[in-house]
């Protein structure tokens, strides 16, 4: 008997403690066999996947579909990030989110259009009131591309709590086949507990769950008693795989109990924005630099709030105060409700100061949650409350090559190192120009690479902020971003119906650019990952038959500016 449902989406419980959110009446935002290429809450390098991607096999122009009525509440047309995307509120409280499109509909591309032009920018934000367009279930609403900081052409899909804009679990039932495979727990690590994070790898006791790959909610048992530290927790390598074994995905809902009481609980089904790059907390970030894995932690580090984590008894620390062998159970939930169950039995080792040793050298221990400053002779580097997710020792040096521009590099700390948020650095200007000052940018060394993080002057120093670890030295900038035409010649007939431009920087980046055909201001559109403008002909320059002069203007985040002109015939 099929369940009528009135509201958008009803939560109903069902076994195992699960929420799961039934979502009927709605349409596919595709006209296609759906396939997921990401789910929600998948690891990216530095951030969460807060969405579907339904891929389109590599095909743009698909049209995008309402799933259901309601109002466009919000336009965004940027160079990268979600390039343009469409916002849809809906009735029950729910904001669908649509993003990398080609392009929208006929009236909202023209809409946009119209903002951009009056603006003279390409990147722009509108938000709009519920009477500007009104959207009914189905209608098309743009169609599929791969704008913004895409790698392919896919849709990127999206559901909000409209009040919050918190993301949610956007799984839709009825818009899918039945999923029936369990996630799957390939190792559990035993983690001891610590005094600091350092550049040092956590040393864990790593086990393979037996029955691994049944394809039926399944229970491993470990017959063996696992001799493990009186303080430990735990780590999970494990996936989620959706109708079949094609792709992994992360994990939904895990459990951590010990005899049968609950430790931590983690369950990825809502997510604000402002938790986007706390990853670096959640994995052991250390070992994913060295071995690429993912290794989920089932602890709660002592400055880290994250909304997925439920329950952290203790941080989810287990402590074991006995010689009796107990049951650690480690439940694995996907969102349909499968499940997969490793049940291990462990006691407390009789090798006293067996595990875990943190290594030693002269650095300095951070506190999470306080300030910190710390002074190399007039350099200061400045680690907020928020930096660090929890007591953290760190190497800081000062090294001096007379080669550079100021003769010194700041080191500090190491990429292994988890990074919460921003820390400081104020850094002394010397041997320069106070005329130069304008062109001096803090930059990043990576190998042979120069990473710019800009930086703002306040009197005899520069001042910036930045969440890597590193090598950082003094640099000038001034030289101009580079033009290059990619599809237009002198005083030739222009062969396509868009013109295509190149621009780069060195340094400190694109800050700016315009574009005028015979000094008239149009619209070119910037494609940040390929570096590219690309102006298609519109009603702003006409054929004539004559030639015509174009102009691009590019300035870099230190003021460097570069004009090119060429003309053509059009």
């Amino acid at each position: 008997m099929r369940l009528v449902i009135i509201l958008f989406f009803i939560n109903i419980f069902l076994l195992y403690g699960q929420t799961i959110h039934y979502y009927n009446h709605l349409n596919p935002p595709l006209n296609e066999t759906l396939s997921i290429s990401s789910n929600y809450g998948d690891i990216r390098s530095s951030s969460f996947h807060f969405g579907i991607d339904y891929t389109t096999k590599g095909r743009r122009g698909l049209p995008i579909f309402a799933i259901d009525s309601g109002y466009v509440s919000r336009i965004k047309v940027e160079a990268g990030g979600y390039g343009r995307a469409i916002y849809i509120n809906h009735n029950s409280g729910i904001t669908s989110v649509y993003a990398h499109l080609d392009s929208f509909s006929f009236s909202i591309t023209q809409f946009v259009k119209n903002k951009q032009y009056e603006n003279q920018k390409f990147s722009i934000d509108i938000l709009l009131e519920p009477t500007v367009f009104k959207i009914k279930k189905g209608e098309i609403i743009g169609y599929s591309g791969n704008s913004g900081q895409s790698t392919g052409p896919h849709l990127h899909f999206e559901l909000r709590n409209t009040k919050s804009q918190s993301t949610l679990y956007p799984f839709i039932f009825s818009f899918h086949q039945k999923d029936t495979l369990p996630p799957v727990i390939e190792k559990v690590l035993l983690y001891h507990s610590f005094s600091y994070l350092s550049k040092d790898t956590l040393p864990a006791i790593k086990i393979i769950p037996f029955n691994k790959n049944k394809t039926t909610n399944s229970t491993s048992q470990n017959p063996k008693a696992w001799e493990v530290p009186e303080k430990f927790f735990i780590g999970l390598q494990a996936f989620d795989y959706l109708f079949d074994k094609s792709r992994k995905f992360n994990f939904y809902h895990s459990k951590v109990l010990l005899d049968q009481e609950l430790i931590f609980e983690m369950k990825f089904d809502e997510m604000p924005f402002t938790e986007t790059n706390l990853v670096s907390g959640i994995i052991d970030f250390q070992r994913r630099n060295l071995t690429s894995e993912n290794i989920i932690l089932q602890y709660q580090y002592s400055n880290l709030s994250f909304t997925p984590i439920k329950k952290a008894i203790h941080s989810g620390m287990i402590t074991l105060n006995d010689t009796l062998t107990h049951t650690l159970t480690i439940e694995i939930y996907d969102f349909s409700g499968n499940f997969t169950t490793c049940n291990l039995q462990i006691r407390v080792s009789k090798k006293k100061g067996a595990f875990f040793n943190n290594n030693s050298y002269k650095e300095y221990i951070v506190a999470a949650g306080k300030q910190k400053i710390v002074k190399l002779g007039n350099t200061r580097l400045i680690f907020y409350p928020n930096t660090f997710y929890d007591n953290t020792k760190l190497f800081i040096n000062k090294i001096y090559d007379l080669k550079l521009l100021t003769g010194e590099i700041i080191e500090i700390g190491h990429e292994n190192i988890p990074v919460k948020s921003v820390f400081g650095l104020e850094i002394p200007i010397t041997n320069v120009k106070p005329s130069l000052y304008s062109k001096i940018v803090v930059t990043r060394i990576n190998g042979k690479v120069k990473e710019s993080i800009g930086g703002e002057i306040k009197d005899n120093t520069i001042v910036a902020k930045t969440r890597k670890f590193g090598r950082y030295t003094l640099e000038l900038d001034t030289i101009p971003p580079i033009i290059e035409f990619l599809n237009v010649k002198e005083n030739e007939p222009i062969k396509q119906n868009f013109i295509t431009v190149k621009i780069t920087d060195n340094l400190s980046g694109i800050k700016s650019y315009n574009g005028y055909i015979d000094d008239n201001w149009v619209l070119f559109e910037y494609d940040l990952k390929n570096s590219t403008l690309v102006y298609t002909f519109d009603e702003k320059c006409i054929v004539k038959n004559s030639i015509r002069k174009l102009q691009i203007f590019v300035e870099d985040n230190r003021g460097n500016l570069e004009r090119k002109r060429i003309n053509f015939f059009y």
